[in-house]
């Protein structure tokens, strides 16, 4: 999967391997396993790749059964106990409408890959950004504590000179309120890292462990290739957002179709097979029959009190006002 690799590539390219540290591709792991939101996308993936067995039920043939069990009561004559099967197929030949429907669920699946994909590159950004924001967040309370270790120094250093009569009490103050910030600063900085390791604690369900920090002799390489435009159109070909809006287009043009199709015939093959039985409770006689059918149903829609009409038009301008 290309994600997968892309996340393997920037794991082992950018991160040491610390002993009892995760890296990158081991906190992806665990948010492919326990993001909410991915999980949501899977499942809903899982959902759309069953709009095309759906849509294809249409053109494929129905196989029924029926019976019945009667006891037939009259004046005129003697009562009769009346029971038989029925064994039907219907085959749609030529429908457009299911056609359409068909096609339309086969664009459907596909939107839903794309979703699902745009919700992957989604994570990868999400973790990874959680994932840095961590370290920067450490490699910055790093920096304050030896910032706090040599104002400490300068501090006591004043102190010392101002018993020795070297410095004034001055000296001493602003040596004591750069130490006071730092100190201020160190919390805050702390409380950074609490607030970081909390967004990724959510994206993955369980707190961190200890995260793997950056290689110190990593040589970034610059994008290849180096112009915009080759970008730009291969965004506009790649994107999952785009390609989820172009499948939008045209599902809502088979809809117009489909729609349309409402006014065009409809054959179907029809077959059945039946056996009924009868026997007369009194004189004790018994009939019985078979009756096999098989023929073209047909069907001319004449008059639908303009519904087929009024949703094509529907559909038509809402297509046009979302391309727009």
């Amino acid at each position: 999967m290309r994600n997968a690799k892309l996340v393997t590539l920037v794991s082992g390219a950018f991160l040491t391997l610390q002993v009892d540290a995760v890296n990158l591709l081991q906190i992806y792991q665990e948010a492919l396993a326990n993001d909410a939101a991915y999980g949501s996308a899977r499942a809903n993936l899982t959902a759309g790749q069953e709009v095309s067995v759906q849509g294809r039920a249409n053109l494929l043939p129905l196989i029924g059964l029926s019976g019945s069990n009667q006891k037939i009561t009259r004046e005129d004559i003697p009562d009769t106990r009346s029971h038989g099967y029925t064994l039907s197929l219907w085959q749609p030949m030529f429908d457009i409408a299911a056609w359409q429907t068909y096609e339309q669920s086969k664009l459907s699946v596909a939107a839903s890959e794309a979703a699902f994909a745009s919700v992957q590159q989604d994570l990868i950004l999400r973790v990874s950004q959680a994932y840095f924001d961590v370290l920067t967040a450490q490699d910055a309370l790093t920096a304050l504590r030896a910032q706090k270790i040599a104002i400490n120094e300068q501090l006591a250093s004043a102190k010392r000179n101002f018993e020795v009569g070297t410095a004034t009490i001055t000296d001493t103050h602003e040596a004591q309120s750069r130490y006071d910030l730092v100190v201020a600063q160190e919390f805050a900085a702390q409380n950074d890292i609490d607030i970081k390791r909390t967004a990724l604690q959510q994206i993955i369900g369980k707190p961190p462990e200890t995260l793997a920090v950056l290689r110190i002799d990593i040589q970034l390489r610059p994008p290849e290739p180096a112009q915009i435009g080759s970008w730009v159109t291969s965004a506009e070909e790649q994107n999952y957002d785009v390609i989820s809006k172009q499948l939008a287009l045209e599902i809502a043009k088979r809809d117009i179709r489909r729609n349309r199709a409402g006014h065009y015939p409809t054959v179907d093959l029809v077959a059945s097979r039946s056996n009924t039985i009868q026997r007369s409770t009194i004189l004790g006689q018994t009939s019985a029959g078979t009756t096999n059918t098989i023929g073209l149903q047909w069907a001319i829609p004449i008059f639908s009190g303009f519904a087929v009409t009024s949703q094509g038009t529907s559909i038509n301008c809402t297509g046009r006002q979302g391309a727009l």
